[in-house]
């Protein structure tokens, strides 16, 4: 998914500085898809441990419950 600037513009956040030209992309997504259990351990290597899923009947979308792992 992306934004497409309709004008040459400069945009300050914080200390940075950030330069788009009229019709460049600004990529503001990144979407992957994995298996639920592949997204668990994804979860689980970055220091969160699963409590619990939600899915819709088919199991084609699904929220995640995770805490911190301590």
């Amino acid at each position: 998914m992306y934004l497409i600037s309709e004008i040459d513009q400069f945009v300050h956040l914080d200390e940075q500085k950030f330069h788009f030209r009229r019709s460049e992309k600004i990529i503001t997504e990144f979407s992957y898809k994995y298996a639920p259990e592949e997204f668990a351990t994804l979860a689980g290597k970055a220091g969160f441990q699963f409590v619990r899923m939600w899915t819709d009947n088919a199991r084609l979308f699904g929220v995640f419950y995770f805490v911190a792992a301590s």
